[in-house]
């Protein structure tokens, strides 16, 4: 929508600008009969006054007003703040465990209903080592226990305590363990994905004065980033969205702040 409208404004410039060389050169034509159309447009002052004209209307805002906007600059390293953002291993952890109980829950209802065995649909005899739970499972020594590998290295990832971003448009490089440079304008740059696990697309570009960062994973759709600045006290918030992964499920949203270095 916002650059249909950018386009709109564009062409009612342009016909501004055409009917108004049109006024000038009749009013030229009509004030000097002995010159022709021709001699009129290659006249250097009605070349000056269109060169001129142009040069006012058509400014870079006209032209592209989303990227020639006064825009943040994220520029500086950037230190992690775990006390006023959320903990990504407790949002991860805890989403995959209601799941997995909802799914266990529903498999209990429907045990009495299994084919052959004994009461409750449990198979008779010895269980045997078949029977016995896997060693070092479900005793709570393993957080990650479960999680897909990426979802693990995404963890750590949004875990990590410093994070260092050079940003003049449209140019904006991010630097924690991995290096990604990415464009603001919504060219597709291939990047490092944030599990670390692949090389991805991604994809940025602005709503107001926040920078939208696009990313394609391998196990969620996508993976949203959203960076934005706040002020008193001056910081950075960084919120990352991972689509759900089945339908039905919910966005996970995680929120964090960053201090600047150096400043208080």
């Amino acid at each position: 929508m916002t650059q249909h409208l950018g386009v709109t404004k564009v062409r009612k410039q342009i016909l501004s600008i055409s009917t108004t060389v049109f006024t000038v050169i009749t009013s030229m034509l009509i004030s000097f009969p002995d010159r022709t159309y021709a001699d009129q447009i290659n006249n250097p002052s009605t070349e000056s006054f269109i060169s001129g004209y142009l040069d006012l209307s058509l400014t870079p805002d006209i032209l592209n007003p989303q990227t020639n906007r006064k825009k943040p600059d994220f520029s500086g390293t950037w230190i992690f703040d775990p006390e006023a953002s959320d903990d990504p291993e407790t949002v991860l952890i805890d989403t995959h465990d209601k799941k997995k109980s909802t799914i266990n829950n529903g498999s209990r209802d429907h045990a009495g209903k299994r084919p052959g065995g004994g009461p409750n649909g449990k198979m008779p005899g010895n269980r045997g080592p078949a029977g016995k739970r896997p060693e070092g499972r479900g005793k709570g020594d393993n957080r990650h226990a479960g999680l897909h590998q990426s979802m693990q290295s995404l963890i750590q990832e949004l875990k990590l305590p410093v994070m260092v971003i050079y940003h003049k448009e449209p140019v904006f490089e991010i630097i924690t363990k991995d290096t990604r440079v990415i464009y603001t304008d919504y060219r597709y740059s291939s990047v490092i994905s944030i599990d670390g696990s692949s090389l991805i697309t991604a994809t940025a570009g602005w709503e107001d004065n926040t920078l939208v960062i696009h990313f394609d994973t391998t196990v969620h759709k996508n993976v949203i980033q959203r960076f934005a600045l706040l002020s008193e006290p001056y910081r950075l918030q960084r919120i990352t969205e991972l689509s759900p992964e089945q339908p039905g499920d919910k966005v996970l949203s995680i929120k964090q702040i960053f201090q600047l270095k150096g400043r208080n």
